[in-house]
């Protein structure tokens, strides 16, 4: 019997020194996914930000470059009818601040975007020196490349982990 008690007492030590690879994993998961947690929270830099909002814009004002180009594309194009509108100023010309046609004149914020949006950054970006930004922040490019190889040890972490606690369970223990 003194030899069941020994391998017994193996397969304990065995089970407990798996358990504490999976414990010490679980930690490093934490740990990691707190780190990543904290760069996906913490402030950026002002020029980051600003390039986010020159980027915003950007994009807002993309809407209407595709909808004031179909306008004047179906629109007239000839040099004769171009002429005839400019002298007679007829009204059924492209309106450049809405990108429609006829109707009153409401100007879009797209317009807006597309006309003024590297003005209203950099209005943006003078007016809100005041802020309090952080002059240690990590830059984005630089957390995106981060952030991706958090998720890439996270992952082979968790992976790990699973492998462990998979060989635990065909043995029939459980944590």
């Amino acid at each position: 019997m003194p030899d069941i008690k020994k391998l017994v007492s193996q397969i304990k030590n065995a089970a407990n020194e798996l358990l504490g690879q999976v414990a010490e994993l679980d930690n490093q998961i934490v740990t990691l996914t707190a780190q990543r947690a904290e760069l996906m929270d913490s402030a950026v830099s002002k020029q980051d930000y600003f390039d986010y909002v020159a980027a915003m814009l950007k994009r807002k004002g993309e809407a209407f470059k595709s909808q004031i180009q179909r306008q004047i594309k179906a629109g007239p194009l000839g040099y004769g009818q171009l002429e005839d509108m400019a002298s007679q100023q007829l009204s059924h010309a492209v309106d450049l601040l809405r990108g429609e046609v006829r109707g009153p004149v409401i100007v879009t914020d797209i317009a807006l975007y597309f006309y003024f949006g590297d003005m209203m950054a950099q209005r943006l970006a003078n007016d809100l020196d005041g802020l309090d930004w952080p002059k240690d922040a990590v830059p984005v490019k630089e957390r995106a490349q981060l952030i991706a190889a958090m998720d890439t040890d996270i992952a082979g972490l968790a992976q790990k982990r699973d492998a462990l606690t998979g060989q635990l369970s065909e043995a029939g223990i459980s944590g």
